[in-house]
């Protein structure tokens, strides 16, 4: 499964880079500059958008730390780590860096790697990644700059809503997830340290994603 995501996930970005091209070359969509392309956008609302109906409900229908992988957790982890793995690809080809970003491509990369090497702690990996990228808002949002779709009430709810659930989830819910990886007696060192790694990455994000959020609609609030 994980070689099928690698590949279907290659697939997408290499097609979807061709096109961007032609629709910027023809003045349908703006150019991304310095910025992530209009197409790993795209592709990371799909992703989000297929974690949140498929990984969230598996997540708390099958609530079971420290337990053997199950078939479901494995699909799911196999589809999610081919996923980080080409998008950190494509932030390399596409020069955008920021190491933020790579480290938390990295630190997801590593732990879905590891739980499916030792076939365990699939419910906590599950909970990490969904945790961390189940934020379609965020994306809906740069991609409707990027092809000129909404209106200035579109942008501050959807601005509005990213941020409360960053804080929601980031925060509340990874906390304790956290504490619960590192809390627990037959988790691995390896995975307890790349869990406080991602905990502290969430933190370092959710303050500059409120300060950023505050400068720019404060006014409205």
């Amino acid at each position: 499964m994980f070689l099928a995501s690698l590949i279907s996930w290659l697939i997408i970005y290499a097609l979807g880079t061709r096109l961007e091209a032609t629709r910027v070359q023809q003045g349908r969509w703006i150019a991304r500059g310095k910025n992530r392309s209009t197409i790993a956008l795209a592709a990371t609302l799909v992703y989000t958008t297929i974690m949140i109906v498929a990984g969230v409900p598996i997540l708390l229908l099958d609530f079971n730390v420290g337990s053997t992988n199950n078939e479901m957790q494995n699909l799911i982890l196999s589809f999610s780590l081919g996923w980080f793995i080409v998008d950190t690809i494509w932030a390399v080809f596409e020069k955008f860096w920021k190491i933020d970003l790579f480290m938390q491509h990295l630190v997801c990369s590593a732990g879905l790697g590891w739980v499916l090497y030792t076939q365990r702690n699939g419910w906590e990996m599950l909970g990490a990644a969904g945790a961390g990228e189940i934020f379609p808002c965020l994306y809906l949002g740069l991609l409707a700059k990027r092809l000129k779709f909404g209106s200035e009430r579109f942008f501050f709810v959807n601005d509005s809503i990213f941020v409360l659930s960053f804080i929601v989830i980031r925060y509340c819910f990874f906390s304790v997830l956290a504490y619960l990886v590192v809390g627990a007696d037959e988790t691995h060192p390896v995975l307890a340290t790349l869990a406080l790694l991602l905990l502290l990455i969430n933190y370092y994000w959710g303050v500059r994603l409120v300060r950023k959020y505050l400068d720019k609609w404060g006014h409205k609030l």
